[in-house]
């Protein structure tokens, strides 16, 4: 299965990070992957740029189930 990989720029982390979950649907970053370019940063940007995807189906699964867990305790 071929993931959607995206590309999003961001004043910080956070704003890149929300521009990806947007893009692909997803309800929070604990749904999301991403690296940075670091290329971008050598150009002397002022931005993030963040190339991002969303989890494996799997490693999602064992996110929710420690979510899970932890929701439980509190």
């Amino acid at each position: 299965m071929e993931q959607q990989r995206i590309s999003v720029e961001g004043s910080d982390l956070a704003a890149a990070v929300e521009k990806a979950c947007e893009q692909l649907d997803l309800a929070g970053r604990h749904e999301l992957e991403y690296e940075f370019d670091k290329e971008h940063f050598r150009n002397g940007a002022d931005t993030l740029l963040l190339h991002a995807w969303q989890k494996d189906p799997r490693t999602l699964a064992a996110v929710q189930s420690s979510m899970d867990l932890v929701a439980g305790f509190l």
